[in-house]
């Protein structure tokens, strides 16, 4: 019999355990400076403007391709110059962090191409426009280069002057500051 309390009495100890709120721990999970790292590393913030709906920064999972930055910000407009986009703009390009992507309106383009004008930054040599003596202006750069440079275009990012071999490390440090594109 007392055996027979003693398991009625342990049952009834946790039945109570339970009901008093023993079934959950609220549990805080602080992440160290590492694992705060590795999520910063999972993401990428790039800038899209001009033709699409909603133009502005976000932030994208690493890996993510330009196609995904247009998705972001709203799709098209509906006056994008898609022609010269789909000549021009590398969708399937990876981002890098920090990258801003320009995508031009109907007509605008030619605009620019009229007037002379510079889209933002003057003094920056346009690796999508300049002609081969413009580019044998920069440092570290000969016919050759400036042929290849001429050869890999369009470019959406500087950087893919290092992605797609057109340029060594050197060349690259050395005219990464004096060329833009747009």
């Amino acid at each position: 019999m007392v055996g027979l309390a003693g398991v009625a009495l342990a049952i009834l100890g946790f039945a109570a355990w339970r009901v008093v709120g023993g079934e959950k721990t609220e549990v805080e999970i602080i992440r160290s400076r590492e694992d705060r790292v590795d999520l910063a590393e999972e993401e990428v913030v790039a800038e899209i403007a001009g033709a699409v709906i909603n133009p502005g920064v976000f932030r994208l999972a690493a890996g993510s391709r330009v196609e995904d930055l247009i998705v972001a910000g709203g799709g098209l407009a509906a006056d994008a110059d898609r022609e010269w986009i789909g000549k021009h703009v590398n969708k399937a390009l990876k981002i890098t962090d920090g990258l801003k992507v320009f995508l031009p309106r109907q007509g605008e383009m030619e605009k620019i191409a009229y007037e002379g004008l510079s889209v933002s930054r003057p003094g920056l040599v346009d690796l999508n426009r300049a002609s081969v003596s413009q580019l044998e202006s920069l440092a570290g750069v000969g016919e050759v280069t400036a042929r290849k440079i001429v050869e890999g275009r369009p470019y959406v990012d500087v950087g893919e002057l290092k992605l797609k071999g057109v340029v060594g490390v050197k060349v690259f440090e050395k005219i990464k500051d004096q060329v833009v594109v747009y």
